[in-house]
């Protein structure tokens, strides 16, 4: 999926000036377009500065797909449903399954998370029983270069799965990973509850009695009845 960068308060979109790598902002139809999301969040982490001149803040543009950039916003930058009946329905039709994807999103950031913690003890441990072997080895320099070598390879690997535990811990402690799990929780709760929902009749309590010709006649007598009460009230 191809991915935007759009200027909230403008609704302009960014391009990028060949060769000397600066921001720009036109219509969509001459936006640069990112091939993925990997791509423009690098972008907005090493490259957007300077592209901007420093004359724009992060939070003052968003990242939005391709395929919902087309749509119109007002101008507090919100978008407005100017869809139709069919787009809606292929979108309603959607929803379960990117809710599905979310969570699992959710439950995989857990899970690595889980993962990468735990690499990085079993680094910790490693790096331990390798300090040890030097402290109490009086090793050659052939001997020696393998020792430094080996260490160093346990350090990079440890510091790369700190990095990736930051990351996600990151993300952890904003309450994304949380939300993205108990969201379909809370959607299979709301469908249980379409499901076995009643309704309590405020005052036509014979309507969701068995419907006959007879009974049905009563109930509009009935309403009537009460139209007529509140007519007179509104006239006193």
């Amino acid at each position: 999926m191809e991915y935007v960068i759009r200027h909230c308060e403008s609704g302009k979109y960014l391009s990028l000036v060949k060769l000397r790598n600066e921001a720009v902002w036109v219509d969509l139809d001459k936006a640069h377009r990112f091939s993925d999301r990997q791509k423009v969040d690098n972008f907005m982490r090493m490259n957007f500065n300077n592209a901007v001149k420093g004359q724009i803040r992060e939070s003052e543009v968003e990242i939005l797909p391709c395929d919902t950039a087309h749509m119109p916003f007002d101008n507090s930058g919100t978008l407005r449903a100017e869809i139709t009946e069919e787009q809606a329905s292929v979108y309603l039709d959607t929803l379960p399954d990117m809710i599905g994807q979310m969570y699992e999103t959710g439950r995989i950031m857990r899970v690595l998370l889980s993962y990468y913690s735990d690499q990085v003890r079993v680094a910790d441990k490693a790096q331990e029983d390798m300090l040890h072997k030097i402290e109490f080895t009086n090793a050659n320099v052939v001997d020696g270069f393998k020792l430094y070598k080996a260490l160093q390879e346990i350090r990079q690997r440890r510091r790369q799965c700190k990095d990736v535990c930051d990351m996600l811990g990151t993300i952890h402690r904003s309450g994304t990973v949380s939300s993205l799990m108990n969201l379909q929780n809370e959607m299979t709760k709301y469908h249980e509850h379409l499901e076995t929902r009643t309704y309590t009749p405020r005052i036509l309590e014979e309507l969701f009695n068995t419907i006959t010709s007879a009974n049905l006649d009563k109930v509009l007598s009935g309403v009537q009845n009460i139209e007529s009460e509140e007519n007179l009230d509104e006239s006193a």
